[in-house]
């Protein structure tokens, strides 16, 4: 038996030629043979194996199914599909949805284009009504009955304002709500000016008769139409919402902030405690102007219109324009139902399917070229064809909000610079003593007409007006008084106008 001095010490010898191995791998700018699969695949994919792989011996292997080393291993089969069955009946039944939505919106959307008439767009452009003052509003303990979007209501933040007190911190708050509200609504009805100019909103006189002739014109003609309502008018729908939901919050209470601070006509002509406190003011709502301004122009331009659809004709026009169109509409379904099938079942047997929807598009479109079926479906009320035409101006009016009645011209404002700029020290009397003593201090001030302070001489002075404020109070505290009080105004209102 020999000496165990002279057996190979396996372990050893391992471990030094995994360090071996380590160090020629680390060595970037060593050649690495084709008999060293290790430096070979490190060269390759940039990689470092690890010292368990190495020590296993299976370092060869557990590289050659990783991504970046080419040529080596098996190669990747492509993929075979998700094969989800329900996805292509789901959209194709989804692109009929998607046309109706389309449909809906540009019928719409045109009609208020075609309908269009200066500060009528929008409700409440009026400062001097309802919802930001009394006049046409409900009485304060009846408000509760209208819906909290109802310009009937005068409530937060408007009744906030203060007419004896026209700039205390409360009253600015109501005014900064007040303007950037009223700029918003302003806005939105100068957007469909705006937007009128780029669209195609004009209805030819012989609509009926242009879409039915036996000509390459009346083809031309539905073909425009069918651009006009599905591409034209969707492009700018969207694309004026899109800048009112992101651009028109901040920029509509930018501009009611300063127009809340620049109440002067003359040097400082901003009010400088506007300003201080405005700022606050314009960071704490901008959030909910940002959270409420989009909810009331997606109910303005997408809910509001449903409620009117019958009255503006628009139910009719829709109707017609889905029946008109109603072989591309199907074309589109089946082609993008044979994509939906294609994506699916990508390298696999069942992609055959596809051949059915593209069969059924190339069917219908050749049936109608043959005049087997029609190219448009006609309109039947009562079982009886129904000659359609789009609705006339006078059924657009009901889109339209009441006129906007003329406000009074804000007068010129004058306040003395120095207890513009130094209001904070009212408290302290020093306005009071410059006053007596040396006759400095602000001189006349008046407010927008909308928020006049009452005149309190015709009512007898201070004592005179806390009286009536209590008789009105006592009278109002019963049910029959509200009603004789409603009562007599109404009489008032009815002498006046008699007059």
């Amino acid at each position: 038996m020999s000496n165990d001095t002279e057996k190979p010490n396996l372990e050893q010898d391992h471990k030094e030629f995994v360090k071996m191995k380590e160090q020629q791998i680390n060595n970037k700018d060593e050649t690495v043979s084709d008999n060293d699969p290790i430096g070979k695949e490190m060269k390759q994919g940039g990689k470092k194996p690890d010292r368990d792989s190495i020590k296993k011996g299976g370092a060869q292997e557990s590289f050659s199914g990783r991504e970046g080393f080419g040529g080596m291993g098996k190669k990747k089969k492509g993929p075979k599909g998700k094969q989800r069955a329900w996805v292509p009946l789901v959209v194709f039944i989804g692109t009929f949805f998607a046309f109706g939505f389309v449909t809906y919106t540009s019928a719409t959307f045109l009609s208020l284009l075609r309908g269009f008439k200066e500060d009528r767009m929008a409700p409440s452009l009026d400062r001097t009504k309802t919802p930001y003052t009394k006049l046409g509003a409900r009485p304060d303990d009846l408000a509760y009955e209208e819906a909290l979007w109802s310009q009937k209501r005068h409530g937060f933040p408007y009744s906030w304002y203060d007419k004896d007190y026209p700039n205390s911190v409360l009253s600015i708050f109501s005014r900064l709500n007040i303007n950037t509200w009223v700029g918003a609504r302003d806005w939105t009805d100068k957007a469909f000016e705006i937007v009128r100019n780029f669209s195609v909103h004009d209805v030819p006189p012989k609509y009926v008769a242009e879409e039915k002739a036996e000509t390459w014109d009346a083809w031309w003609f539905n073909t425009q139409e069918f651009l006009n309502i599905y591409i034209w008018t969707p492009f700018l729908f969207f694309n004026a919402l899109i800048i009112g939901l992101t651009i028109g919050p901040i920029a509509t209470a930018a501009k009611g902030f300063y127009k809340t601070a620049h109440l002067y006509d003359n040097f400082p002509w901003m009010d400088m405690k506007t300003l201080f406190f405005g700022g606050i003011y314009f960071w704490l709502c901008l959030p909910f102007y940002y959270l409420l301004m989009p909810l009331y122009l997606l109910w303005f331009t997408l809910i509001r219109p449903f409620s009117s659809i019958h009255a503006s004709g628009n139910a009719d026009w829709i109707q017609h324009l889905l029946q008109k169109f109603y072989i591309p509409i199907f074309s589109f379904a089946c082609l993008a139902c044979m994509a939906a099938i294609y994506g699916e079942f990508k390298n696999t047997e069942k992609i055959k399917w596809a051949v059915l929807p593209g069969f059924l598009t190339v069917f219908f479109i050749l049936s109608a070229l043959l005049k087997i079926i029609p190219w448009s479906m006609p309109i039947r009320k009562n079982g009886v064809v129904w000659n359609f035409s789009p609705p006339p101006l006078s059924k657009l009016n009901s889109l339209l909000y009441p006129a906007k009645s003329s406000e009074p011209t804000v007068k010129d404002i004058y306040r003395d610079a120095l207890h513009n700029i130094f209001w904070y020290l009212k408290p302290f009397g020093v306005f009071g003593f410059l006053k007596q003593n040396a006759d400095i201090g602000p001189g006349r001030e008046t407010h927008n007409p909308a928020f006049k302070r009452t005149s309190r001489s015709a009512t007898g002075g201070l004592a005179g007006s806390l009286a009536k404020t209590a008789v009105k109070t006592a009278i109002k505290s019963t049910p029959q008084g509200r009603l004789a009080m409603m009562a007599a105004k109404k009489a008032a209102k009815m002498a006046k106008k008699r007059k």
